[in-house]
């Protein structure tokens, strides 16, 4: 299980190996934790322009696609691809 969480978790996912979940709340920031352990530390934050409102995890790849709402344009979405290095 995870801490609280300060505002409600719009969408999550998990890497295809099963190492990492990102996850997306009403904050600017996709953050991405490490579940391989007990310790589901986050390991990495990507601060974005708007909320998010879906992301996807690459089926191969540690690469994740997300979307969210413009702020310019609130009806036009904007896509963004982050890719999460490993060692």
């Amino acid at each position: 299980s995870f801490s609280k969480f300060d505002s409600p978790v719009r969408t999550l996912g998990f890497s295809h190996c099963g190492r990492f979940v990102a996850y997306a709340s009403e904050e600017k920031v996709v953050s991405f934790v490490d579940v391989s352990d007990n310790s589901r530390c986050v390991v990495h934050q990507e601060p974005t322009v708007t909320p998010i409102q879906q992301l996807a995890w690459n089926p191969a790849r540690n690469v994740v696609a997300y979307v969210g709402d413009s702020e310019r344009e609130m009806m036009k979405e904007v896509l963004t691809i982050a890719s999460y290095a490993t060692d």
